[in-house]
């Protein structure tokens, strides 16, 4: 492990000791490899983290601007006149008299936002039509009887809200779940930059690495660039930083190892 740290720590201090990073073992380089995962998965659960809490926020501040209204016997009691509450992630659409038709909430749910429809005897929920249900090919349309979710009214609908709050295994589990795009993001990062360096190589002159030595001296060489991006993501949390980090890799690769004797 002692190796690790010190690979670590001349990533900011001593990069020209990098070049030691090609002769790590398999198993160290498998150690190095999760904890820039581990790194990489930060801020992917900040955001996560973050959206769920827009989320509740936006569901508390509908909840506090719906009338009074119950929900017995499998309807809604009150026969008030369609109402329609939107913030950033919902559309809520109070409806007992089932006057809007289904393609006017289709069209409530084609941009980011979450559609929900309170109609006399059900619950419709339609998810938005975004990259994200497209590309797990998700249901986006959802439909509640009363009868099955029994009698609730408005106002515990505010109190169930008011008492949300987010465990903290649900952090952990969000973490470990990012832990996954995180390993495929760093796995794509360094086999890219490997592959490109050992073609490059091909028509060199020079004594050339093996595939295995530019993979771990590229992964290793990444640390800079993964630790510096996932800094800035807390700064500029939109912004994608898989061009950045591609990069900075790259070019610090080069930099380390184009005068090193590899005889």
């Amino acid at each position: 492990m002692t190796e690790i740290f010190n690979l670590i720590k001349y990533s900011f201090t001593d990069l020209p000791k990098l070049v030691q990073a090609r002769f790590l073992s398999w198993n160290k380089t498998i150690v190095y490899f999760l904890f820039l995962t581990f790194i990489l998965a930060v801020p992917i659960t900040t955001d996560i983290w973050t959206y769920s809490d827009e989320l509740i926020s936006d569901a508390q501040k509908i909840s506090n601007q719906l009338p009074a209204f119950k929900v017995a016997n499998g309807e809604i009691t009150q026969t008030i006149e369609p109402s329609i509450y939107q913030t950033n992630h919902f559309i809520v659409t109070l409806d007992p008299k089932n006057k809007r038709k289904f393609s006017e909430i289709n069209t409530d749910a084609s941009g980011d936002a979450t559609a929900i429809v309170f109609r006399k005897q059900e619950l419709r929920i339609v998810l938005p039509n975004n990259n994200l249900t497209n590309e797990f090919e998700t249901p986006r349309h959802f439909k509640f009887s009363y009868q099955a979710l029994g009698n609730f009214s408005s106002q515990s609908i505010k109190q169930a809200l008011i008492k949300l709050h987010k465990p903290l295994w649900l952090f952990i589990v969000t973490y470990l779940i990012s832990l996954l795009p995180s390993l495929q993001n760093l796995l794509f990062l360094v086999l890219t930059i490997a592959i490109i360096v050992k073609l490059f190589s091909l028509f060199s002159k020079n004594a050339q690495l093996s595939f295995a030595e530019i993979f771990k001296a590229v992964l290793v060489c990444s640390t800079p660039a993964i630790v510096l991006t996932t800094l800035l993501s807390f700064i500029f949390p939109t912004l994608d930083f898989y061009f950045i980090q591609t990069v900075m890799t790259y070019i610090l690769y080069y930099h380390i190892f184009k005068k090193v004797n590899l005889s």
